[in-house]
């Protein structure tokens, strides 16, 4: 399996889209919508992104306040597959009740260490939590709800 995009839609809706190889050795896409509320530690691995969304848009540390990563979406690139990253961005504004939304440029894992436009090892793991968490969802890790049964 491989994500094409993850996507917190709103507060109560998430949309994720992945491909599973088929018997043809060629990709199947499968898109889910859900209304289930994510385990935190997905919201987490979203918001994790942050400082790396501000990084790649080139604002300043103290901005990243401002942000909120929305979706995340995987390209896959050459012989051997070489991944994609790039986000859509919200900014809060000052002078507005709406706000600025926009998307990263597009990040590649490092071929090479000297690799300066790539994803930095660090984007790399906060990318592959986002995926490990985005999977356990796909397979029902949701919030839990205590039930007061008394």
């Amino acid at each position: 399996m491989r994500f094409i995009k993850i996507n917190f839609v709103k507060e109560d809706k998430i949309s994720i889209t992945y491909e599973v190889k088929n018997n043809q050795g060629t990709f199947d896409k499968i898109s889910r919508v859900a209304f289930d509320e994510p385990a935190p530690e997905f919201t987490k691995a979203m918001d994790d992104l942050i400082p790396f969304a501000g990084e790649l848009c080139e604002f300043r540390k103290e901005e990243n306040k401002k942000l909120e990563v929305h979706a995340v979406y995987f390209s896959y690139h050459g012989e051997h597959d070489r991944l994609g990253v790039e986000m859509d961005i919200s900014r809060k504004l000052t002078k507005s009740s709406s706000k600025l939304f926009f998307t990263s440029p597009v990040r590649l894992e490092k071929e090479t260490e000297s690799s300066k436009k790539d994803m930095s090892d660090e984007m790399g793991k906060a990318v592959n939590k986002l995926v490990a968490q985005a999977t356990k969802y796909l397979e029902g890790h949701i919030k839990s709800t205590k039930l007061d049964l008394e």
